[in-house]
């Protein structure tokens, strides 16, 4: 996904299997030392059953860009995330996170209530 944040353009690399009709969307957040594959098991266990998942590489990680100059912040990477899920015509999410991705989750859940289950 490509879009702007903090004045400079980014790329977001991410996956998607969507859900079966009726089924909830899960969102996968990976933790500081890792990327989006680090939950390739759980995704597929998850997506067998019917759910759908999204499993961003946050900006700095996996096949994301990784700009110089950009300020890391929980805010900043949940807003990224908000941004991938719009794109994506998701609006309800279930959101797990691993690591520092549980300090994501709880950050987008903060700032997007409407968004999470």
């Amino acid at each position: 996904m490509a879009f702007e944040s903090q004045g400079q353009g980014l790329t977001m690399a991410y996956m998607h299997l969507p859900a079966k009709e009726g089924q909830p969307t899960v969102l996968l957040l990976h933790g500081k030392n890792f990327a989006s594959s680090y939950w390739e098991t759980t995704a597929n266990w998850l997506h067998e059953h019917g759910y759908g998942d999204v499993i961003p590489d946050q900006i700095g990680f996996g096949k994301s860009d990784k700009p110089v100059n950009y300020q890391y912040s929980f805010a900043a990477l949940a807003n990224n995330t908000k941004q991938l899920l719009t794109s994506l015509n998701l609006e309800d999410v279930i959101v797990t996170g691993h690591s520092m991705g549980g300090m994501v989750a709880s950050r987008f859940a903060l700032n997007y209530p409407g968004s999470v289950s």
